[in-house]
């Protein structure tokens, strides 16, 4: 006895696509200033964005069986299409990272440290359809959901004589 197979491949579909446009920016800044051979502050920072862009909703609508549907097929979003095409998936995420860390040596194998670090981010779904826009993915570390962290660290290293 054999059942009829059924499935998605049995009805109409609907995609909705969209074309993607992907990208990142990072700069990093080292510095270390000498005040004296045995004084010195280090700083690092680095700036991280990313974004995550879709264009003009296309649709394809396809007829019951599997097939592969083409690039010639692709058609603008219907006004039935509606909620896919007024919604935006854009994604924008930002990080600043800074770090100072001043080292004093007063004798030889003694050392105090110490360290300040700050770290930002922010991961916003923009609901704003456009393209990439490096000014908006630096003002998502203002916007609203943004996590700030700061710390503050010292250590002394003693060395005894024998």
């Amino acid at each position: 006895m054999t059942f009829p197979r059924t499935g998605a491949t049995d009805k109409p579909r609907l995609y909705i696509l969209a074309p993607q446009q992907a990208r990142s920016v990072s700069a990093t800044l080292r510095a270390t200033y000498a005040f004296t051979p045995h004084l010195t502050l280090q700083a690092y920072s680095q700036l991280f964005t990313a974004g995550i862009y879709y264009g003009p909703r296309l649709r394809a609508a396809v007829e019951p069986g599997r097939r592969t549907v083409r690039l010639d097929e692709l058609g603008p979003a219907k006004p039935a299409d509606k909620p896919f095409e007024t919604t935006s998936n854009d994604e924008q995420q930002v990080g600043l990272n800074l770090n100072l860390i001043l080292r004093w040596e007063w004798r030889t194998g003694s050392t105090f440290y110490l360290v300040y670090a700050h770290q930002s981010s922010n991961d916003v779904k923009t609901g704003v359809v456009g393209g990439p826009s490096i000014g908006r993915e630096l003002g998502a570390l203002s916007a609203k959901g943004v996590a700030h962290g700061d710390s503050i660290l010292v250590k002394v290293d003693l060395l005894s004589a024998l």
